[in-house]
């Protein structure tokens, strides 16, 4: 009995890891809101947030012949780390990487107030982040013979907009509402050579979808000493060309300078 459990198991685990290794898919970071306030001027920060994500996915299969496109998606969360410096008080710069290996680049203004002054503050701001992947193999579907060599590609460009304008009580707290927008580019390429035995001739075989996703909501920074930890609630919305879905989600940040 237990061998026979092991043995389904096994099959089960060989499946999914079979499944992936064709499996063209990518993580999309979805809008999210920011603070209403840059750090201080001449100061450094690392921040490390947990947002929410779309996990894109272009082809079950690459390795099938021909091979079908889709745009499926599934809500997941994704971590990043960024490093920001803030010049002349008013402009804050960034640069990280997440947890799905894509870079990271980010500007934000002070339009309104100054960083830890009391009163009410605005910001405004852009980022951009970048990811690509590719596999390779030479069997024909997950489960299909060899000698049927090919290699795809996915990459995705995410470009985002925010504006946040808050009211800071004391050197502890500040809550803030936001808004942010964010169009997504996603391009796929599948290129099949001729099989061993010359049964199939192969193919060049290409896709590019976008999507946008947009939110809106609040949220409150809280600060002690060094350490800042912001939690935010915001509604989601997210499409493309088939899909259409929206939400309220949770937002966390942790800060340190």
């Amino acid at each position: 009995m237990t061998k026979i459990h092991f043995t389904k198991a096994f099959g089960f685990v060989t499946v999914l890891v079979l499944s992936s290794c064709s499996n063209l898919s990518t993580k999309l970071t979805t809008a999210t809101i920011s603070p209403s306030e840059i750090t201080a001027d001449g100061t450094s920060r690392l921040d490390v947030m947990s947002a929410p994500s779309q996990n894109y996915t272009s082809t079950s299969d690459a390795s099938a012949r021909p091979p079908t496109f889709t745009a499926n998606t599934y809500s997941e969360r994704i971590l990043s780390g960024t490093f920001v410096h803030t010049f002349w008080n008013r402009v804050q710069f960034g640069l990280g990487l997440n947890s799905d290996f894509a870079l990271l680049g980010s500007v934000q203004l002070q339009l309104l107030g100054e960083p830890n002054k009391e009163g009410f503050n605005s910001t405004l701001g852009v980022s951009s982040d970048f990811s690509s992947f590719s596999k390779s193999g030479d069997q024909k579907g997950t489960f299909g013979p060899g000698g049927y060599p090919w290699k795809a590609s996915i990459s995705q460009n995410t470009n985002s907009a925010q504006f946040a304008i808050g009211y800071r009580f004391n050197p502890n707290v500040l809550p803030f509402i936001g808004y942010s927008q964010s169009s997504h580019s996603i391009k796929s390429k599948i290129d099949q050579s001729v099989s061993t035995d010359n049964s199939d001739q192969g193919g060049s075989y290409e896709k590019n979808e976008s999507a946008a996703s947009k939110a809106a909501g609040l949220g409150i920074k809280l600060t002690s000493g060094n350490v800042h930890f912001t939690p935010i609630v915001q509604w989601t919305k997210f499409e493309n060309s088939t899909i259409s879905t929206e939400g309220v989600q949770a937002v966390f940040v942790f800060s340190i300078n």
